[in-house]
C-alpha cells in the first residue's frame, strides 16, 4: 500500500517595523519631508518596488545631515 507523505507549505515572511521612540511634537513635520525624499529617491531609481526602507533610511540619513549642518552654523 503507497504511503502518504505530507507536503510542507511555507509562509512568506513579513518584515515589520516598530518605532523605539515616543514621537515628539514635530516628528509629522519631520516624517513628511522624510516620506517626500524617499518618494524623489523611489522615483530616481525607476519606480523599482521592494527597496521602501532602503529608501525610507537614505531619507532619513540625508536629511537628518542637513538637519545637523544647518544647527551647527547656527
Amino acid at each position: 500500500m503507497p504511503t502518504k507523505t505530507k507536503q510542507k507549505t511555507t509562509k512568506p515572511r513579513t518584515t515589520s517595523i516598530q518605532m523605539t521612540e515616543a514621537p515628539s511634537v514635530g516628528s509629522s513635520a519631520g516624517q513628511e519631508k522624510i516620506r517626500c525624499r524617499a518618494y524623489e529617491i523611489y522615483l530616481q531609481h525607476g519606480e523599482q518596488p521592494g527597496h521602501e526602507l532602503e529608501d525610507w533610511l537614505q531619507a532619513e540619513s540625508e536629511l537628518g545631515r542637513s538637519l545637523t549642518l544647518r544647527a551647527q552654523e547656527t
